[in-house]
């Protein structure tokens, strides 16, 4: 067996453990904006704080409570984008009914790279949301494309 295949069978008995684990959960609507970025800020270079709305919608039947939410950006550094998030997690108690739908406004540690031929460049971003509900913990990853105004 080769060293590709003998990792391939890992990760595939890694996915199906892990899976085990998640509740049986309605999957909630998730979706992303950039509320304040460089553009709003004058094209800084430098540190800056960017601030997101995450919109969540819970179509469960059951209450699910936020917990956290972690935000890095995708190869910023190396392929474009406005700017680069800082890889964090913010920390969240937030309920939400079955039903609804909340907004939760993070200010997100980034660099902006300033005015460039990179300032109206999309920023993709990757979001872990992680949920406590009645059945256990449960978490969602989402990759977006933020556009930048130009």
């Amino acid at each position: 067996m080769s060293y590709k295949t003998a990792f391939a069978a890992l990760f595939l008995i890694a996915a199906c453990a892990s899976q085990r684990n998640m509740p049986n959960v309605t999957e909630p609507e998730i979706d992303v904006g950039q509320e304040i970025g460089p553009a709003e800020l004058n094209y800084p270079t430098g540190p800056i704080e960017v601030k997101f709305d995450f919109r969540i919608a819970n179509h469960w039947t059951k209450p699910m409570t936020v917990t956290r939410i972690e935000l890095s950006t995708v190869n910023a550094e190396v392929s474009g984008g406005a700017y680069a998030l800082r890889h964090d997690f913010y920390n969240v108690k937030q309920t939400i009914v079955p039903g609804d739908t909340i907004i939760i406004p993070i200010w997100a540690h980034a660099y902006s790279f300033g005015r460039n031929l990179r300032e109206g460049e999309p920023v993709t971003i990757r979001s872990i949301v992680h949920f406590d509900t009645p059945d256990g913990p449960y978490q969602k990853v989402l990759i977006r494309n933020i556009p930048q105004p130009s």
